[in-house]
């Protein structure tokens, strides 16, 4: 809309994708680069879609143009059909389409698909994807006290997501998830099995903190959206023409700005204390060339990261660890925001410190 000239602003971010969002193969496509075996892989992908741009982020992340690969689009129900027929190799898709894809097997190969790149991980590149919550310049005059309620309860709904940790009313079985449920799958039966993968759905977005939001890009965002648009012939108008200013004019922060936050991010229920040893190398350096202790307060979070920036890879034979430990009545939790490994070399695995369990395994 931005890039068109249109009348309206974004009033605050709804979420970034995420893991919401991915290029979804079957088990055979492990890399990017395996796309390109046996003639190229057949992907398909919604037409000047977010998920489109996911497609083609990772072709060109991956050093591979359209003559490697073949790009078709196409409509999330083609793209359902063709994956249960086993005509395609994959899909960047969302939604039903994914879980469709996550949860049915391939019409060749029998077997689930498997994420191989998401939204997050393209983000690094800084081909982020996401949606706004945006008003008329028209509405936000002469209704602003209700986009200003409307913005409210959106964070309020976010932060007491972030602070529940899949449980309470966002648990499986809770009165938010199966409200959400209702509305995902409307005219269907809200069974076990949907609110099971509602709530996992919801797992993979990411939403922002009234100051994350405050201090994030959005303008370039949209920039790179609107150039995205422009090559494939879905604007008239180029959007090199345009200043940077005149993308930074379609957010409006006045809206968050007025967010008493202390209110809408009032401090979470759960006494999360963490004490992490966490070892974050530089580029090229092994994991053993740092190390520090850090103690978390009620609410608050911490990264650790294995020393990969941007497109520069983890250092070669790194072993990274680490520690976390928490109270007898507090609650962890472990986020990975972004994994992109050489499989099957390399990975992560969670173990329980007292048991040795393995909790999970990423590759």
């Amino acid at each position: 809309g931005a890039a068109r000239g249109a009348t309206f602003k974004a009033v605050s971010m709804a979420h970034l994708k995420g893991r919401a969002q991915a290029l979804i193969t079957r088990p055979g496509l492990v890399a990017p680069q395996d796309l390109k075996k046996d003639g190229g892989a057949v992907i398909w992908a919604p037409y000047i879609s977010t998920t489109h741009y996911i497609a083609l982020a990772v072709i060109a992340q991956a050093g591979m143009n359209l003559d490697d690969v073949t790009l078709e689009l196409k409509t999330p129900a083609e793209i359902e059909a063709a994956w249960d027929a086993g005509t395609i190799d994959g899909a960047a898709c969302w939604g039903n389409t994914m879980s469709h894809l996550l949860h049915e097997p391939h019409g060749i190969d029998g077997a689930v698909g498997r994420v191989m790149v998401d939204a997050a991980s393209v983000a690094l590149w800084e081909y982020e994807t996401g949606n706004v919550v945006a008003a008329s310049d028209s509405f936000s005059a002469s209704r602003a006290d209700l986009v200003q309620n409307v913005v409210e309860a959106f964070e309020r709904a976010k932060h007491d997501y972030r602070g529940s940790f899949g449980g309470d009313g966002w648990a499986v079985d809770g009165g938010n998830n199966e409200l959400v449920a209702e509305f995902v799958y409307l005219g269907e039966t809200v069974d076990d099995d949907t609110k099971r993968d509602v709530a996992s759905r919801l797992g993979r977005f990411h939403t922002q903190t009234v100051s994350e939001q405050l201090a994030f890009d959005l303008a370039g965002m949209t920039r790179r959206s609107a150039e995205f648009l422009f090559a494939q012939k879905a604007l008239a108008a180029d959007p090199a023409d345009r200043a940077d200013s005149y993308f930074e004019t379609y957010f409006d922060a006045s809206t968050l700005e007025a967010l008493d936050a202390s209110v809408v991010e009032a401090p979470l229920p759960t006494n999360d204390l963490v004490a992490s040893s966490a070892q974050a190398p530089a580029p090229g350096q092994s994991c053993a060339a740092s190390s520090t202790s850090y103690a978390l307060s009620a609410g608050e979070t911490y990264g650790v990261a294995d020393g990969s920036t941007g497109t520069d890879a983890y250092a070669a034979d790194a072993a990274c660890s680490w520690k976390f430990a928490r109270g007898s009545n507090d609650c962890l939790d472990v986020e990975v925001l972004a994994l992109s490994s050489e499989a099957p070399d390399d990975g992560v695995k969670i173990y329980a410190r007292d048991t040795g369990d393995l909790l999970a395994s990423f590759a």
